[in-house]
């Protein structure tokens, strides 16, 4: 029975590619159906002094102000 299901599956997949407009689009789309895997779910939350940070613009603004801000120790590295 599951070699059935599996065949059923393969010929769904093949049709949703085939008829699609954008293939690698339409790859990607039955993987993550495949896989059940949630597209950008943020990753682990950014912890810093006491204070959690978990979505993306909140994480990419703190790691700005401390690079920003980032003194450098040796000359070479700062080039």
């Amino acid at each position: 029975m599951s070699e059935v299901i599996n065949t059923a599956k393969k010929l769904y997949y093949n049709k949703l590619i085939t008829n699609s407009n954008n293939k690698a689009k339409s790859i990607w789309n039955i993987v993550k159906m495949v896989t059940k895997k949630k597209s950008n779910d943020g990753g682990p939350p950014l912890n810093i002094d006491g204070k959690t940070f978990k979505d993306y613009q909140s994480i990419v603004n703190t790691f700005n102000a401390y690079f920003t801000n980032a003194k450098c120790t040796k000359v070479q590295t700062c080039l």
